[in-house]
């Protein structure tokens, strides 16, 4: 594979003087620029190539993205409603014990109080 590095410029190109022989150019210095110029276009062709594939691996790395984005906050947003569903349960369950406890407690004063009532009428 060729190089990665460029012979000319566009300026360099359009500069270049050929010297002129009597039955016209010199055919082994076009010849040898030529050969120069199909070298820049491989390298070119090449970058041109990368560029594509590079371009397409952006473009799926993008829409990778966003579906995570997407999945990200669908997840998030399922996590939020769990995390509410769980501490409402954790809350009812403990409004139940609390009541639990105050009804127990309830039934032990009247327990008491009945277990009084009968000691004072026996005395």
């Amino acid at each position: 594979m060729a190089s990665n590095k460029v012979n000319f410029s566009s300026n360099d190109i359009l500069d270049k003087e050929f010297i002129i022989k009597p039955k016209g150019y010199d055919a082994e210095q076009v010849d040898d620029f030529l050969d120069q110029i199909i070298e820049d276009y491989k390298v070119f062709e090449a970058l041109d190539n990368q560029l594509k594939t590079i371009n397409k691996t952006n473009s799926l790395l993008r829409k990778q993205l966003s579906d995570l984005e997407l999945e990200n906050e669908i997840l998030n947003k399922k996590l939020g409603e769990y995390k509410a569903s769980t501490s409402n349960a954790n809350l009812g369950n403990i409004d139940l014990l609390k009541k639990i406890s105050d009804l127990e407690q309830e039934i032990y004063e009247i327990k008491k109080n009945q277990n009084s009532t009968s000691n004072e009428e026996a005395e």
